[in-house]
């Protein structure tokens, strides 16, 4: 919890005094502002709480993964489906670079507007203010055992950079024996 303290001085009846400050609030969060003031009257001490204000910072956009399955008998696919969208009013979302990682798995069904790559999918392009892009994809393991699929992703909105990472496991095993 951070807090600013103003302290000191006197007050005249009848006259007032406020206080400003301002924040530069520099990650995505949410988080309540309250008011204290504590005073002290012919010996009395006083204290008075303003009513919370919540502030949230929200995200310039949002991602959205969609597995089918993450546990497979060896020959089963798997649909990984990746929704990126700008929630920006104004100004364009600049994704820098998209790559989705895969290792022990084949492609079968690459969207069209991904690059193929080795073991490696990849994008790059600019999201109008809210609009979104999808991009569905199929890949079949080709042996059993434990596979990430890993999503990384670099954006930038009106000067700030942001990133975005998120690792899915595909568990693979052969039709008849549990996973261990």
């Amino acid at each position: 919890s951070n807090t600013i303290t103003i302290t000191g001085g006197s007050l005249l009846g009848g006259k007032s005094r406020s206080f400003e400050f301002s924040l530069e609030v520099l990650e995505i969060i949410k988080f309540i502002s309250q008011g204290n003031l504590t005073y002290e009257y012919k010996g009395t001490s006083f204290d008075k709480v303003a009513p919370p204000v919540t502030i949230e910072v929200l995200s310039p956009y949002s991602v959205d993964v969609k597995i089918s399955e993450n546990n497979l008998f060896l020959g089963q696919d798997v649909t990984y489906e990746v929704e990126i969208e700008s929630k920006e009013a104004v100004e364009d979302l600049k994704i820098k670079s998209l790559k989705i990682k895969y290792s022990d798995m084949s492609p079968e069904s690459v969207d069209d507007n991904l690059t193929r790559a080795l073991n490696e999918l990849t994008w790059s392009g600019t999201l109008s203010p809210n609009k979104k892009v999808i991009f569905k994809n199929r890949f079949k393991p080709i042996k059993t055992g434990s596979f990430p699929i890993i999503l990384d992703i670099d954006f930038k909105v009106d000067q700030e950079s942001y990133t975005f990472s998120e690792e899915n496991l595909i568990h693979v095993r052969i039709k008849g024996l549990k996973a261990s």
